[in-house]
């Protein structure tokens, strides 16, 4: 590029040269603009300011006419002959008279005469009421009557005699073209108009071009108006009214002119075409300037820029020449010094980003090290070098040292660590140091390789020293400052890189392994697993996953804490690690779930006892106890095995079946580990679904309670009943409570469902109540995880409140075992619901682990013998023993007793004898719907004989 030849072709000097044509051309423009626009304001005013004179001089000129053609009415009026009245039927009833000039006729009408049949005459001439006043007066009255194709008749009328208005009316119909002459000065492109109230046209100087709406609406409108109408042409309107009801009696009429814009600007088009001249003539001038200073100051840009694109080649000996006496030449000299420079670094740059890309590429810090010591000298020359690594939890330091004539040659030494070396270091960005004094043991090395001079760099990771690089010099002077700023800033990088290394192996660590106990995560579990069915398939061996769930770790966690529980856990998982061997996976999925992932052969049975062997001896580690703060901990573990590929061909299913066969194992009993089958899984596809199930059962209605109604063991009175739940499922029909109240209890849904049981009973009382059946008393069952809930007592005494039955006709039956889980709280509870006169119960007495020591203090009213002690009752003398047993335990204690189960008379019979208060049993009844269980109370007592 030649600015000198082609200097439009350089983009500052077209951004120059377009700058300097923008601030001439800028100023101009805006002037012209800003003149023109004032012109035409100022024309367009004064432009309507010559309509509006001119249309109140014409307006005023045609009053003076109507005022002329009414004197000349008014001057026939009084001189007229008597003869020019008739009266009589036989008179004419209207009469033609001489016309005087401004009118086309004159007629006397009449009170006889039709005005529709007398020729000229306006057939309004016949005045209604309205206008008598004002004809009255002696003064004329305009008309105006439209006519079809032409323009409207105008009439101008006087009673002859105004105190005798029977004599007639003088009716003059005017002469358009007297009345409405057109100016002689009136532009032919002037349109003038005379409008009537209804702003019809009376008059326009060219009839073939009546006013549009457009320019009919703008006489409305302020003053002056522009009006764009036909063809976008703009056209300046202009009216004045000339009012005419005090003269006349008709409202104003509207002089209306208007006149296209560009005749009335056509002075702006001679004052426009002067830009047309001067725009032009002014670019031409400053183009010529610009140019000429534009060649003048690029020149010096252009070798300058020249000398850049020869350093960005990498071209550094040929310096660039100005000598302009200016900046530019300063700025040349400068460039010149910056070349020298750029080149005496740039080679060393390029070898750092090398280095650079080959670190940052690895995500080994044994990797980085490697690189360091091969490619360092590349960076700064030296004759010896090694890395010390300084992890802060190791001992000892690691050393790797290279001898720079042997470059293949990599060794690693351990050092102890120097505090006082460290602390030097903490405190400088570099250290140069002789073997004259006392070096630290990582510069021994290399010292006996021949080095004298050491210089060392910290590489620093968040204010702490986690390496230093060492470079030896065998001879002098050593390093340069500049060898040292180099070596200064690549250890920067080795300390970024060191940093990415060190997050990659923490991510990586955090993504695969449980942070609690160190063990395979789920994510690396799935990895390894995946890997162990693919290498399966090929050589056709198996593998077998253990599914493993600690027993009772709930208890521990809710009772120590989740501290003690998480000590718990590492304990465990460090037993389970022990047992498995190097080419199995133990991993922690979560909570207290762990898994074992086994290789093995291609022998099935080997297979099978091989992991048969290894539950079993997990099972075995878990019988010795764990020391938890001092503490002696006992639990076991449940454990679900699936194998591949029996069990499933995927890492999804064998998780699945595996979990399925750990629920099995904890169904049946807890510490002891089961095989998958397929009964199983059809069994936990039916428990998921019948969970599904539960969840909408609530929402959908789908519950009901059925009431067994306990009964007075002497009289058979109805003492009240037990509220049972009851599962109508739109596709399985009645569910049996066995199947489904576990399942409730497992999941938590008994809360919110033994919320609406106790909601309903209370509910079904209060109707009873109003029944007449005030004595009953209604039993619900608490089930343990209702009892752990901090709201229960809360919960109760706002549905008590809402249903407003009495407390006492509510009753609590709580289970043995769902009362000694938390022995405190539940004597609290019990002595709170007490307290508001609620009926306590112990339900399945006889069944549990009570002692009578717990048994005195709990606030109970009645103990209820668990059905399995009354079926027998007539075959098993034991069963009758324990019956009376806890019967007379009961009376002692001042408990009433309730017997369930009671299906025969024997039964009945048996229970009456030994003083039973309440029987509740399909003797009597089985459990029913609200609406049968009404019928049963409206029956009376029951009968105490089949």
């Amino acid at each position: 590029m030649k600015i000198e030849m082609e200097f439009l072709r350089s983009r500052v000097a077209r951004r120059v040269f377009f700058l300097f044509i923008v601030s001439a051309l800028v100023p101009v423009i805006s002037l012209s603009i800003l003149a023109y626009d004032q012109i035409v304001s100022l024309l367009t005013e004064q432009r309507y300011e010559q309509l509006r004179q001119s249309n109140k001089e014409y307006g005023l000129a045609l009053l003076d006419r109507l005022l002329l053609l009414d004197k000349q009415l008014d001057w026939m009026r009084t001189h007229a002959d008597s003869s020019m009245s008739m009266t009589g039927d036989e008179a004419h009833p209207w009469r033609l008279l001489d016309t005087p000039h401004g009118f086309e006729r004159v007629s006397l009408l009449t009170e006889h005469a039709d005005s529709g049949t007398a020729p000229g005459i306006d057939p309004l001439a016949v005045f209604t009421a309205e206008h008598t006043d004002h004809l009255a007066a002696g003064k004329a009255v305009l008309r105006t009557q439209p006519r079809h194709d032409r323009l409207p008749l105008i009439t101008l009328a006087r009673w002859l005699d105004t105190r005798h208005p029977e004599r007639g009316t003088l009716i003059g119909t005017i002469d358009p073209d007297y009345l409405f002459w057109a100016p002689q000065a009136l532009d032919q492109k002037t349109q003038l108009c005379v409008l009537d109230p209804s702003s019809r046209p009376l008059f326009c100087s060219d009839p073939s071009q009546p006013p549009s709406p457009e320019q009919l609406r703008a006489i409305d409108r302020p003053n002056a108006q522009e009006q764009d109408i036909h063809l976008d042409k703009a056209i300046l309107v202009m009216s004045w009214r000339l009012f005419l009801k005090p003269d006349f009696d008709i409202s104003e009429w509207t002089i209306f002119r208007s006149l296209p814009r560009n005749v009335a600007l056509v002075p702006v088009k001679r004052f426009g075409t002067i830009f047309i001249f001067v725009i032009p003539l002014t670019i031409a001038v400053v183009a010529l300037l610009s140019l000429h200073q534009i060649r003048k100051s690029l020149i010096p840009l252009e070798r300058l820029m020249d000398g850049v694109q020869r350093i960005s080649s990498r071209v550094f000996d040929q310096p660039v020449r100005v000598e302009s006496g200016d900046e530019f030449e300063a700025l040349a000299h400068s460039l010149n010094r910056m070349a020298v420079t750029i080149d005496r670094q740039i080679g060393t740059l390029s070898t750092m980003a090398d280095i650079d890309r080959l670190i940052l590429s690895t995500l080994k810090i044994e990797d980085i090290v490697r690189i360091v010591l091969a490619r360092m000298h590349e960076v700064v020359p030296h004759d010896r070098i090694a890395i010390t690594l300084t992890a802060t939890d190791e001992k000892d330091l690691k050393t790797y040292i290279r001898d720079e004539r042997l470059r293949d040659e990599l060794s690693l030494e351990r050092h102890p660590a120097s505090p006082a070396w460290h602390r030097r270091l903490e405190a400088q960005k570099y250290l140069l140091v002789s073997d004259h004094e006392a070096l630290p043991e990582p510069l021994i090395p290399l010292q006996r390789q021949g080095a004298s001079l050491f210089l060392l760099l910290p590489v620093v990771i968040k204010k702490e020293i986690s390496a230093v690089i060492s470079l030896g010099y065998t001879q002098a002077p050593g390093p340069s400052n500049e060898d040292i700023q180099l070596a200064c800033d690549f250890a920067n990088r080795v300390a970024v890189a060191l940093t990415n290394a060190s997050w990659e192996e923490q991510l990586y660590y955090m993504a695969h392994y449980d942070t609690l106990t160190g063990l395979p995560n789920r994510l690396m579990l799935r990895d390894r697993l995946n890997l162990a069915l693919a290498r399966a398939e090929r050589e056709h061996s198996f593998v077998a996953l253990l599914f493993i769930d600690l027993d009772r770790f709930k208890t521990v966690n809710d009772s120590l804490g989740h501290l003690s529980g998480d000590l718990l856990l590492r304990q465990v998982g460090e037993r389970f690690a022990s047992l498995v061997r190097t080419e199995d996976t133990i991993s922690r999925i979560g909570g207290d779930e762990f898994v074992v992932l086994i290789q093995q052969g291609a022998n099935p049975k080997e297979s099978v006892a091989l992991t048969s062997a290894i539950a079993g001896k997990i099972i075995r580690a878990l019988e010795r106890p764990l020391q938890i703060n001092d503490r002696e901990i006992f639990t076991s573990a449940s454990i679900g095995i699936a194998c591949y590929p029996t069990d499933g061909e995927t890492a999804n299913d064998l998780l699945k079946n595996a979990d399925t066969a750990m629920y099995h194992a904890k169904a049946i009993g807890k510490n002891n580990y089961q095989f998958y089958s397929k009964v199983l899984n059809a069994e936990a596809t039916e428990r998921l679904d019948m969970e599904n199930g539960l969840r909408r059962a609530l929402a959908r209605g789908e519950f009901e309670l059925y009431y067994q109604p306990k009964v007075a063991t002497r009289t058979g009175r109805i003492l009240g009943a037990e509220a049972l739940l009851r599962w109508n499922h739109p596709e399985r029909g009645r569910v049996s409570p066995a199947q489904f109240i576990p399942l409730c209890e497992e999941t938590g849904l008994i809360i919110p469902i033994g919320d609406w049981i106790i909601r309903t009973a209370c509910l079904q009382t209060l109707d009873w109540n109003r029944q007449g059946y005030a004595d009953l008393r209604i039993a619900v069952n608490l089930s343990p995880l209702q009892f752990r809930q901090p709201d229960l007592v809360i919960k109760v005494v706002e549905t008590l409140e809402n249903t407003g039955i009495d407390p006492a006709q509510l009753e609590f039956e709580v289970t043995e075992s769902g009362a000694m889980e938390d022995m405190e709280k539940t004597i609290r509870t019990l002595n709170t619901f007490k307290e508001m006169g609620i009926h306590i119960s112990i339900d399945d007495f006889g069944t549990g682990h009570s002692s009578l020591s717990y048994l005195k203090r709990f606030p109970v009213h009645t103990l209820k013998i668990d059905q399995s002690f009354i079926r027998n009752l007539s075959t098993s003398d034991k069963d009758a023993a324990i019956v009376c047993s806890i019967i007379t335990l009961a009376h002692s204690l001042e408990f009433s007793v309730i017997a369930e189960g009671v299906e025969t008379q024997e039964h009945l019979e048996f229970l009456g004898r030994q003083g039973c208060d309440e029987i509740q049993g399909y003797f009597f009844s089985p459990p029913v719907p609200s609406h049968d269980f009404t019928r049963l109370l409206q029956q009376g007592p029951m009968p105490l004989t089949t």
